[in-house]
């Protein structure tokens, strides 16, 4: 078993590695209101604004892989 801060992240790192299978307007940048920018809001609170003195206790190297892929 391992940690890791948000299940929001372990969802975008199977999205990441299936990404052919998904629409791509889902991910549209052009569009404020998309799943990358639902998905990235509850990474990034679970992540507690990804402070570095919280690094391996509210979240990890996975979930800065989540939000650099939605970003």
């Amino acid at each position: 078993m391992r940690f890791i801060g948000s299940a929001c992240s372990i969802l975008v790192l199977l999205m990441k590695d299936a990404f052919n299978l998904y629409d791509p307007a889902l991910f549209d940048k052009d569009c404020k209101v998309n799943f990358a920018y639902f998905l990235g809001a509850a990474i990034v609170l679970d992540a507690h604004n990804f402070a570095e003195y919280l690094r391996q206790r509210k979240w990890t190297h996975e979930d800065e892989q989540a939000r650099d892929f939605l970003a």
